[in-house]
């Protein structure tokens, strides 16, 4: 069961990251749910949980035809749901260091703060991508910690140019070379 299982969760996984992954799961579901009655149960997902999120998605339409706005959909271009993963989650961006931790891009009084350091969540997409070079700068959902390691769950990757543009009210653009420090 472990080696099916992984074996489905790596058929699912993308570079982009979790976020993109589970978008991907929830667009196959629907067009297989019904037509398919098993495809969840085969894939080893919960399709409780797939119908949920279809009802939390036609409600959210609902809404968006009340107040006369437009539904949008970013097709195939994942580049947009990495982009507003990245302008929602921006106090949660980090970047890798060498010794292949996380640490956030936001500024933290490190003797104050639990974790200064991550772990990416082994459950990640992120961290098991096969192939790919390891994410160099994330937003994540989640943290978790456990004793003295901390771990980033729920991970997609971003351009660093990205936190400068969507979010100009907290990141500034620095040239190369330049430090600037404002608490």
């Amino acid at each position: 069961l472990n080696s099916r299982l992984q074996a489905c969760k790596e058929s699912f996984a993308v570079y982009e990251g979790d976020l993109v992954s589970l978008l991907n799961i929830f667009r196959q579901y629907e067009v297989y749910r019904e037509e398919d009655s098993e495809w969840a149960k085969r894939h080893l997902l919960n399709s409780r949980l797939l119908d949920r999120a279809a009802r939390v998605k036609r409600q959210l339409a609902l809404y968006l035809q009340k107040f006369d706005l437009q539904e949008e959909t970013c097709g195939h271009e994942v580049e947009r749901v990495q982009r507003l993963a990245c302008a929602a989650l921006f106090l949660n961006a980090a970047r890798r260091l060498p010794n292949g931790t996380y640490r956030l891009c936001r500024p933290i009084d490190e003797a104050r703060a639990p974790h200064a350091r991550f772990q990416l969540h082994n459950s990640s997409v992120l961290a098991g991508v096969s192939g790919h070079a390891p994410a160099d700068f994330l937003v994540y959902a989640e943290a978790q910690g456990h004793g003295d390691q901390a771990c980033l769950l729920h991970n997609t990757r971003i351009q660093p140019e990205w936190l400068t543009e969507l979010a100009p009210h907290y990141f500034k653009r620095v040239r190369a070379g330049e430090a600037v420090m404002e608490l």
